[in-house]
């Protein structure tokens, strides 16, 4: 797989951009894609997202007080836990490892002096250079491959973090986590840290793999389950209630955001981010141009690895009923799914617009996801 963040900002368009929250590049789209040309606008970082998540959700992620011990010595930063992964502060990691640690005056760049090796690294950015050499700042490591996660490197007050796993594989420090309760605890280098040492956090957290707002559907609807899309235990496809999209933008956004388990980004956005920067879809709406735009990072039925990830399609099934109707919305959702798995056919509509139902649609294939532009009913896509 070949993960690389795509930018879709071109001045002459009149479309309002989507954020890329991280790819998935399926192999079947390893050739070259015209880009279509879009404007510009906000982009949200994984750090902004996670502030415009649930505020239930982040009080029980902050209640659990998590702990980092390097070489026997408990640190004074504590690990934080975002979107299900725990970060690390690198000054002190790296520091209490007896490797040289200097931030630049910028605050958002950090160097790390390893093996008389340079790492650089930036807020932001999920990658980090090597005596000048790019390489992922995470990965994900299983019997046959090795995946870049697209993880970024995060500041929390002036300190900069990065995932746990990453002292690891960038400096070969060792590393383990514990979890008691709900509070994590990082041990990097000596691991001979004691049981009654480790933090302890015993109130009911839900779980970062499968959020408690998927366990049960807000409109008490479901979606019949799909062999080829399996969810972890626990969890069923919801189905949305209403029959479709209002005339109304900002109703249709709170459809996505009270039906389906979308995060409410703003009055004309909202996304759906399993958390995990590999598999998301985002549905925004030019007030413009009267449009809609929605962009949809592949998802991942490969087995059990990424589960929660296999949410996505059901979404993105329901969104095309609320758009086109069940019959219509069915049928796009056919051929988007189609394309996605490299059918040559299919993929002739792609880049071109067509007309579903009574609405005109241009799918926008890119290296690492679709972005499809969707007209309101019985109105021309401006594009």
């Amino acid at each position: 797989m070949n993960m690389e963040k795509s930018n879709f900002i071109n001045s002459t368009s009149r479309f309002v951009a989507i954020i890329i929250i991280s790819l998935l590049m399926l192999s079947a789209f390893l050739v070259a894609i015209p880009k279509k040309a879009v404007a510009s606008t906000t982009f949200y970082s994984l750090d902004e997202m996670f502030i415009k998540t649930s505020d239930a959700h982040k009080r029980q992620v902050l209640q659990a007080s998590h702990s980092i011990y390097v070489n026997g010595e408990k640190a004074k930063v504590n690990p934080i836990v975002r979107n299900g992964q725990v970060y690390v502060p690198l000054e002190i990691s790296v520091e209490g490892m007896g490797d040289k640690y200097e931030l630049t005056s910028s605050e958002n760049n950090a160097t790390v002096t390893h093996d008389n090796s340079q790492y650089d690294f930036t807020l932001a950015n999920a990658m980090v250079k090597v005596d000048g050499v790019k390489e992922h700042l995470h990965v994900k490591k299983s019997k046959r491959t090795t995946t870049p996660t697209g993880l970024k490197t995060i500041m929390i007050g002036s300190d900069l973090f990065v995932p746990y796993e990453s002292l690891n594989q960038l400096f070969d420090y060792e590393v383990s986590l514990k979890k008691r309760g709900t509070a994590y605890t990082v041990i990097v280098g000596t691991q001979n840290i004691k049981e009654d040492q480790l933090s302890t956090n015993l109130e009911v957290e839900e779980n970062p793999y499968v959020p408690n707002k998927w366990k049960e559907s807000p409109t008490g609807l479901y979606q019949a389950l799909n062999k080829k899309y399996p969810l972890p235990e626990g969890i069923k496809p919801f189905k949305g209630k209403s029959k479709a999209f209002t005339k109304d933008y900002k109703k249709n956004i709170n459809i996505l955001a009270n039906e389906l388990g979308f995060e409410k980004l703003a009055d004309d956005a909202a996304i759906l981010n399993p958390y995990s920067t590999l598999n998301s879809i985002m549905v925004s709406y030019s007030t413009k141009h009267s449009d809609y735009s929605v962009q949809i990072n592949y998802w991942n039925a490969g087995g059990t690895e990424r589960l929660i990830d296999n949410v996505t399609p059901y979404a993105f099934k329901e969104i095309s009923r609320l758009f086109f109707g069940t019959a219509k919305g069915n049928e796009f959702y056919n051929l988007i799914e189609k394309g996605a798995e490299g059918n040559a056919d299919v993929y002739k509509k792609f880049n071109k617009t067509i007309k579903v139902g009574n609405r005109e649609v241009y799918v926008n294939a890119l290296p690492s996801s679709l972005v499809i532009y969707i007209s309101e009913p019985n109105k021309k896509l401006k594009l």
